[in-house]
């Protein structure tokens, strides 16, 4: 039995469509019974970046359990979902409630924390080198999955510097070494 058919909002989203946009304001925490959809926040740079993956069951947009009335980032069905909305008065009584829910909500929190540590990590401890690599390897990556047989790169070190929190000539030296490490 689905608790949250007792608490929450049951809506249905078909494939690629927006569950909740970036700053919309939301009344509850969503909770995926069915389904793929996946988080993304927009750079500075205009590019949409994937935070998470969310596959059922799972918690997401937690921002109304931590004071937030906007979301901070788009939630877009990857496949057709059910999506229950827990009011925000109501999500202690399904966690106290029920050990399952419980159980997802922390490895919900768990696997954010995680992925801050992760960011932390990268930004404080890769080298320059690492840090454009592991772009690089994102890019090549993205090419792939679109079929392309070719990487074309059309920014300048010293955008990629901006990308990857750099400086322009750290940039140079990175490409420096990564020749000859190729």
């Amino acid at each position: 039995e689905n608790a949250c058919n007792n608490i929450g909002t049951k809506r249905v989203y078909q494939k690629n469509s927006i569950i909740t946009g970036i700053g919309e304001n939301v009344s509850g925490i969503y909770f995926l019974n069915k389904g793929l959809s996946k988080s993304t926040i927009v750079g500075e740079n205009g590019l949409e970046k994937v935070v998470f993956i969310n596959k059922a069951p799972c918690f997401f947009n937690e921002g109304p359990f931590i004071g937030q009335l906007g979301t901070e980032m788009e939630i877009r069905a990857l496949t057709d979902c059910t999506v229950t909305i827990i009011n925000f008065n109501d999500i202690d009584t399904l966690l106290l409630s029920n050990k399952l829910y419980n159980h997802l909500f922390m490895r919900y929190l768990a696997r954010k924390a995680c992925a801050i540590v992760n960011q932390m990590t990268d930004v404080l401890t890769l080298n320059p080198t690492k840090r454009i690599f592991k772009v690089l390897m994102y890019l090549a990556q993205e090419s792939s999955i679109n079929n392309n047989k070719e990487i074309i790169i059309q920014f300048s070190q010293e955008e990629l510097a901006r990308i990857c929190g750099l400086h322009r000539v750290t940039v140079a030296r990175a490409f420096k070494n990564l020749k000859v490490l190729a």
